[in-house]
C-alpha cells in the first residue's frame, strides 16, 4: 500500500506539527512498516519531577528528638517544575531549596525535620509534594523507623562470618543514645583474644558509642561464640551484653 504524508505550513511557510497530527503521522507509518506503535513511544514535553531515593530510614530515635533529612530532586522535564504545596501527615516542618520553581535539568532539594515527641515503636511517615508533573501529581516522600527509649544495640551483635585460621577479623556495633540523659560507656568486659575499642560519635539523627573489636589470630578452628559486656552510666542498662560469633576455619 502506498502512504502519502501531508504538511501543514502557516502563513510564513513554517511547517507546524500538532500533536494530532503527530499521532496520525506514526499510525500511518505503523500500517506502511508494520512497526507497533504504542503510547509509550509518544513522548510527551512537560515538567518530570524524577528523586532516586523517596524513602528514608533513620532507623532508631528516642522520644522528643527530631529527626532531620533532606531529600534531592531534579526536574528532569522541559518545562519549569513548580511544587504547589506540600502536605504531611506528621507535623513536619519541611522547606523547598531554592524555592518552589525548579528550571528544567536542575536540581532542588526537600528538607524534612519530624518532631518524634511521645511517639513509640514503628512510625512510617508521609510528605506529599503537590506538583504540576506532567504524569504525577502527587509525589509521597517517607520517613520511617523505631522509636525506642533509653538505648539500643545496632546491631543486636557481631557476626564476624568465616575467618581464617591466624588472620584477624574486626567488627562494628553501635550503642545509640536515645534519651536526653549523656550516655556514657565506663568500661567493657572482653576475653583476652578480643581487643575492644570505645568511641563517642555524633551525626545527623543519632548519637551514641561505636564499639569495634577485633579478633586475633590465635583462635582454634570451629565455631567461635562469646559476649562482651559494656558498663554504662544508665541506671536500667547499667550492663549490655554483645554476642560476638565466627566460624574460625582452615587455611
Amino acid at each position: 500500500m502506498l502512504c502519502k504524508v501531508y504538511q501543514r505550513g502557516g502563513n510564513n511557510g513554517a511547517t507546524e506539527y500538532l500533536f494530532p497530527l503527530i499521532v496520525g503521522i506514526l499510525l500511518l507509518l505503523s500500517a506502511c512498516t508494520g512497526l507497533e506503535v504504542t503510547p509509550e513511544s509518544i513522548s510527551e514535553e512537560g515538567p518530570r519531577l524524577s528523586i532516586t531515593e523517596p524513602v528514608y530510614d533513620f532507623g532508631y530515635a528516642g522520644p522528643g528528638m527530631q529527626v532531620r533529612h533532606t531529600f534531592s530532586i531534579i526536574n528532569s522535564g522541559t518545562q519549569p517544575l513548580v511544587i504547589s504545596g506540600v502536605n504531611s501527615d506528621c507535623g513536619c516542618t519541611v522547606t523547598l531549596l531554592p524555592g518552589k520553581k525548579i528550571l528544567p535539568g536542575k536540581s532542588g532539594s526537600v528538607q524534612v525535620s519530624f518532631e518524634t515527641r511521645k511517639y513509640e515503636g514503628k512510625q512510617k511517615k508521609n510528605v506529599i509534594l503537590n506538583t504540576n508533573d506532567i504524569e504525577e501529581k502527587e509525589i509521597v516522600l517517607i520517613l520511617k523507623g523505631r522509636i525506642k527509649r533509653d538505648t539500643v544495640l545496632v546491631p543486636q551483635g557481631i557476626n564476624l562470618g568465616d575467618v581464617v585460621s591466624g588472620k584477624t577479623a574486626t567488627g562494628k556495633v553501635r550503642l545509640l543514645q536515645l534519651s536526653n540523659t549523656r550516655l556514657t560507656v565506663l568500661k567493657i568486659d572482653a576475653p583476652s583474644f578480643l581487643r575492644t575499642r570505645a568511641f563517642y560519635f555524633r551525626d545527623e539523627n543519632s548519637r551514641g558509642y561505636e564499639i569495634e573489636i577485633n579478633l586475633s589470630g590465635d583462635v582454634p578452628v570451629g565455631p567461635f561464640t562469646e559476649v562482651i559486656t559494656l558498663h554504662t552510666n544508665l541506671r536500667k542498662r547499667s550492663r549490655i551484653d554483645v554476642p560476638v560469633w565466627a566460624n574460625i576455619v582452615k587455611p
